[in-house]
């Protein structure tokens, strides 16, 4: 088996070509890492704690950061159906060419040693055989939501799923200091502000778009907005009260300018790209 099949294999969906948010009905996890990830050497990612997909933007919760990864199959193949096996199609189209491109998010300054709380499990639970792990990764279960604990001195990370949207929550503690979060972006071509303030990073296969970031403290919204210096990206917020517990609450979503067809196949593993920034890799299949 040839390990270069990349994320695709394992998720069908189709981006259009017009500028098209997430589902709002899609449903997903976040599945732990128990040694089925690696990079395209086949090598294991143990920094990968959890990974999952919003629509077609592949994400992958690290122990210092989350990585973003995205495909596009630049040519096609048709392969003969000779074991004439059931419900494949005499002739299936699959990837010839394919282009990956990652960027990372880093947590700058954050504790190495948080914790990581695993939420709302969901029944079930998924077995890998691959070249990333030949004896096995047995038991991988996939939960709802996830905590990074005390990530910052006095601040928790909440990642999960909203209305088919990926988002995360940072919850500030009385007497925490909301600037110690500091968010370097690796391995995007720019990173802006737009007129509604959402924070945009651009890439060669697509845009990611973090929504201004929304401020609750006590019940009441607070002004605030993305602050971006070089590649280190954090937060301005105004009138806080060091006594009430604070929620820095952005929404992730993906808009896709190029049209991309991914197709569902029967067996895959999940390769992180590598860590050189940028990362822009082109594959070829035989």
């Amino acid at each position: 088996m040839n390990i270069f099949l990349v994320f695709f294999l394992l998720h069908s969906f189709i981006i259009n070509a017009k500028e098209t948010p997430v589902s709002k009905t899609q449903v997903f996890s976040f599945k732990e890492n128990k040694g089925q990830i690696g990079d395209q050497f086949s090598k294991p990612r143990p920094d990968v704690l959890f990974t999952g997909n919003s629509g077609n933007l592949f994400f992958y919760l690290r122990n210092n950061g989350v990585s973003y990864q995205i495909s596009r199959v630049d040519k096609w193949k048709s392969i003969e159906n000779e074991g004439k096996q059931l419900h494949v199609p005499a002739v299936q189209k699959v990837p010839e060419q394919t282009t990956v491109y990652r960027f990372d998010i880093d947590w700058l300054g954050a504790n190495s040693n948080a914790t990581v709380q695993k939420q709302d499990q969901l029944s079930g639970y998924d077995n890998y055989y691959t070249e990333v792990c030949p004896n096995g990764a047995l038991g991988v279960l996939s939960y709802g939501s996830v905590v990074y604990q005390n990530l910052y001195n006095g601040i928790d990370l909440k990642w999960y799923n909203k209305n088919g949207n990926l988002k995360y929550d940072y919850i500030v503690a009385p007497g925490a200091d909301h600037k110690q979060i500091k968010l370097e972006i690796k391995g995007s071509k720019k990173i802006s502000i737009n007129k509604n303030g959402e924070l945009i990073i651009e890439t060669p296969l697509g845009e990611l778009t973090e929504q201004a970031p929304l401020v609750l403290q006590n019940g009441k919204k607070l002004r605030s907005k993305w602050v971006i210096q070089n590649s280190i990206v954090s937060f301005d917020i105004e009138n806080i009260d060091p006594s009430q517990e604070l929620i820095i609450d952005p929404l992730v979503r993906l808009w896709e300018r190029i049209m991309v067809e991914l197709k569902r196949t029967s067996c895959g593993t999940h390769l992180l790209m590598p860590q050189e920034t940028p990362i822009h890799r082109v594959y070829h299949y035989p």
